[in-house]
């Protein structure tokens, strides 16, 4: 992904000498700051709602803890991608070589972290018992992943 926005035309103000659109790498750094809060309500909602039913046995405790843990991953994976692109755009004597790994690392992180984060609906309703629509929600996440798998291969090859 990160090679896709690098190879844009050195039009904007933002692009450098090292051809890094500067204002695209904060773009995603704020997005990872916004998803990470996403998540932390996500984590806190399945906290104060689904935990009382945890704890009384209410509900699948290997499912809540999944749920759980897929929403700590994505939260903490967006905060490591975070500071790759904080590094590419905050410290000016990052070599150009470093700058591109971190781009590339921040970029797979983030779509790992999306992936984790579009399949808590599925997890949520599975812990829930509500089998009919987590069924549909994890359909329609396998689409996702897939969609999201057949773009990253589509933007490599460019």
């Amino acid at each position: 992904m990160g090679e896709y926005y690098e190879e844009r035309q050195a039009s904007s103000s933002a692009v450098d000498e090292s051809r890094i659109d500067h204002d695209f790498i904060m773009s995603s750094l704020n997005r990872s700051i916004t998803l990470i809060g996403s998540n932390l309500a996500i984590f806190v909602f399945a906290l104060v709602f689904l935990y009382p039913r945890y704890a009384s046995n209410e509900l699948n405790g290997v499912l809540f803890q999944a749920t759980l843990t897929s929403s700590l991953l994505a939260i903490f994976l967006l905060a490591i991608c975070g500071v790759y692109y904080f590094e590419v755009v905050g410290i000016a004597k990052t070599s150009i070589a470093r700058k591109r790994m971190l781009i590339r690392r921040g970029d797979a992180l983030f779509v790992l972290s999306l992936l984790l984060s579009t399949a808590m609906p599925a997890l949520i309703l599975f812990t829930l018992g509500i089998t009919t629509v987590a069924i549909v929600a994890t359909i329609l996440w396998a689409l996702f992943a897939g969609f999201t798998i057949q773009q990253g291969q589509k933007l490599r090859a460019e």
